[in-house]
């Protein structure tokens, strides 16, 4: 079981992209041949696997979900101490930057990097980018795949937060 991420980009995207692969940098790419996912892509979209190590399991994590229970703990906490919910409130957003902030230094070296400057250069040059993360139990080539929904995210969305697994997401630069 791996995950495996396939982008659909556009032909004149499609180049650069082939171009990343032949460079035998960091990141796999290979044009990808599963019929189920050329169902989920556009017809325009010509779609790669990317990989890292032979999966993309280093370049994709599913976003968290947010640990109310945490924070629910901690607002208790805070009340016992007499603190107002104003105070509660900036104490609890504090938190969380600080946490993002250690996310994103993390994110700054690696193949998970590495994945993200492909995606942002491509968003930035082409306007947008399709993007799907599946975890696979059989071949990824012929595994039945189904999408659960599509979204459209700004590409500092996307590397804030990454995106959600099966589920057809399109990257788009806000400027453009």
């Amino acid at each position: 079981m791996c995950w495996f991420v396939t982008i659909g980009v556009t032909s004149a995207g499609a180049a650069a992209l082939e171009e990343l692969g032949r460079a035998r940098g960091e990141l796999g790419v290979s044009k990808s041949s599963n019929p189920h996912l050329a169902r989920i892509f556009g017809v325009d979209d010509v779609r790669f696997e990317v990989t890292h190590g032979g999966c993309s399991c280093d370049l994709y994590t599913a976003p968290r979900e947010r640990d109310t229970s945490e924070h629910e703990r901690a607002r208790a906490r805070y009340r016992r101490k007499g603190w107002s919910e104003a105070k509660i409130a900036r104490a609890l957003e504090a938190s969380e930057t600080a946490k993002s902030a250690g996310v994103g230094r993390t994110r700054e070296i690696g193949p998970d990097h590495a994945f993200r400057g492909a995606i942002s250069r491509q968003v930035r040059e082409f306007g947008s980018v399709r993007i799907f993360a599946h975890m696979y139990n059989a071949s990824q080539g012929e595994e039945q795949v189904a999408c659960l929904g599509r979204r459209r995210i700004t590409l500092d969305a996307f590397l804030e937060s990454g995106f959600p697994p099966d589920e057809l997401v399109e990257v788009i630069d806000e400027a453009g």
